[in-house]
């Protein structure tokens, strides 16, 4: 991982301590050889996490939490399974997807057409070749006639 990609995964997740086991020991990896990416965490480290650690902890009262939880399971029956939502995150889907299943299509239908396509110019080559060989044993050879 590059310099830049690392910061903002510090700055996004590595500080707070939100992350995936692989995601930070790429990082800590990353950290232990790079002397830019280390002062930059550790200078995050004194100018956030160190003054907040002297804070005291602020936990909102439990109606609080309450509320929130009232609201998003409002929130979700009304969302639901109805035929309005369902047909809506279809459309949003097919918009999103839109192109691509245009292309996907175009290319499977060329796919078949030149399957069939070749298959057609052999059978007319198979049969061409055949007529040419009745044609020459029917009408005679410069070999003699041929008795059928």
């Amino acid at each position: 991982m590059n310099c830049r990609r690392i910061r903002k995964i510090i700055l996004a997740d590595y500080i707070d301590n939100e992350i995936s086991r692989g995601l930070k020991e790429k990082v800590d990896k990353h950290l232990s050889l790079c002397l830019d990416c280390r002062s930059f965490f550790e200078s995050l480290v004194k100018e956030i996490r160190e003054p907040l650690r002297e804070e005291e902890e602020i936990k909102p009262p439990e109606l609080v939490w309450v509320k929130i939880k009232n609201y998003i399971l409002s929130r979700n029956k009304e969302r639901g399974l109805s035929i309005k939502y369902i047909l809506g995150f279809i459309s949003n889907g097919i918009l999103k997807y839109r192109v691509a299943f245009t292309l996907c299509a175009i290319i499977v239908f060329l796919i078949i057409g030149l399957t069939i396509n070749l298959s057609y110019s052999k059978q007319k080559l198979v049969s061409e070749y055949l007529f040419e060989q009745v044609s020459f044993f029917y009408n005679g050879n410069s070999y003699g006639e041929l008795d059928f």
